[in-house]
């Protein structure tokens, strides 16, 4: 046995596992999981194909687990597809097959909203009259991109605050924006330029948001690998 710093904790662990593998599958993948988990510098041979065992023990059981879960429910299925729907999903995060999705706001975090991955659309009223606009939006945009409207870097650096690179966006044109609402305020040259889109953000629920904008990816952007240049309208809180 190895006297390697650490090392012996690890064997130790191994040898719980061992010990519990042929009476309590659970109990022993603790100990395997804590053996993985304890095993942070390069062990010596006898202990590494250990360890691989150790992995293998757990990943045999964990779909033993997965099959005896799965016939366990076959025939359950909850009526309502709201229910049918999170049960699907508990059980796939349950198995390691979903990520959860928690709130993971990067300025402001407003508690008790549902954690979820999407919401679905039928659930926001205001989305058909937003959408139903979409034609009269593009055209209004294609003329501000027409007459050279002055679209700025969606990332700039501020004067004021130290640089962060932002995904390598910073002051890159091509990924740039135009602003018909900012800080809160509508910005009345572009919105004169742009009336029927102005109209149709006022009429949905997002109109209290502090931005509101046309914004373009060039197709060199690596966020539009496009054949041409996309363009969107977006809100942003």
């Amino acid at each position: 046995m190895s006297t390697a710093p650490g090392q012996t904790n690890v064997s130790a662990l191994l040898d719980r596992g061992d010990a519990f593998a042929a009476t309590d599958a659970r109990a022993a993948m603790s100990f395997y999981q804590a053996a993985l988990q304890a095993a942070r510098t390069s062990p010596d041979r006898s202990t590494l194909n250990r360890l691989r065992s150790a992995q293998e023990f757990i990943q045999r059981r964990a779909s033993e687990f997965q099959q005896s879960l799965d016939r366990a429910l076959a025939d359950f299925e909850p009526d309502h597809p709201v229910a049918r729907l999170r049960l699907t999903h508990s059980l796939e995060m349950l198995k390691g097959q979903r990520e959860i999705y928690p709130q993971q706001p990067t300025v402001f975090y407003y508690p008790y909203l549902a954690q979820r991955q999407y919401f679905e659309r039928e659930e926001f009223d205001w989305v058909g009259e937003l959408e139903a606009a979409t034609p009269v939006i593009r055209d209004e945009l294609l003329a501000l991109l027409n007459e050279g409207a002055d679209f700025r870097p969606y990332v700039e650096n501020d004067p004021n605050r130290p640089v962060r690179d932002f995904h390598g966006l910073n002051e890159d044109p091509s990924w740039s924006a135009l602003y018909l609402w900012k800080d809160g305020r509508l910005v009345e040259d572009y919105a004169a330029r742009c009336p029927r889109t102005v109209e149709a953000l006022r009429k949905v629920q997002c109109r209290r948001s502090a931005r509101a904008r046309p914004r373009c990816c060039s197709p060199a952007s690596s966020l539009a690998r496009t054949s041409r240049r996309t363009m969107e309208c977006s809100t942003a809180a």
